[in-house]
């Protein structure tokens, strides 16, 4: 499969202790991945909750891993708040697209009228395998 990767990761500047911003457009390629997941090229197994955070916004929102990759594929461009470095909590830096979609998970659709609004941060892995690695996913604050 072709890199999900719309830039070259190694041209990203570093994260410093001034900024982790890299920017407002996507870092990696939305519909690719959506297709990836719709195909299933990517699978629960491909799925890495990096951060206790993620393991633990999976937990209170009570979705599993199928649950996750659901609303991933009813993200739309639009839905796309910039990219950022993150930290895993062992010193592991990702580059991440920040999304935030109001989205119903009982119909699991998107849904534009809903006031539950949710946040998923994430990365592709750099290595050429398809591996969706999960930094933060909860309600919006």
């Amino acid at each position: 499969m072709a890199t999900l990767w719309l830039v070259d990761p190694a041209t990203l500047p570093k994260p410093s202790a001034k900024t982790r911003k890299i920017g407002r457009k996507p870092l990696f390629d939305l519909a690719g991945l959506q297709a990836a997941i719709s195909t299933g090229v990517l699978e629960d197994d491909d799925v890495w909750l990096a951060t206790r955070s993620s393991d633990e916004g999976l937990q209170v929102l009570e979705w599993t891993i199928g649950d996750l990759l659901g609303c991933v594929r009813c993200l739309q461009a639009n839905d796309h708040r910039g990219a950022e470095w993150c930290d895993n909590g062992k010193n592991k830096w990702f580059a991440c697209d920040a999304y935030s979609i109001r989205y119903d998970d009982t119909r699991r659709c998107r849904n534009p009228h809903s006031d539950v609004e949710y946040y998923l941060k994430f990365s592709i892995d750099e290595n050429g395998s398809l591996t969706l690695i999960m930094i933060r996913v909860h309600l919006s604050r």
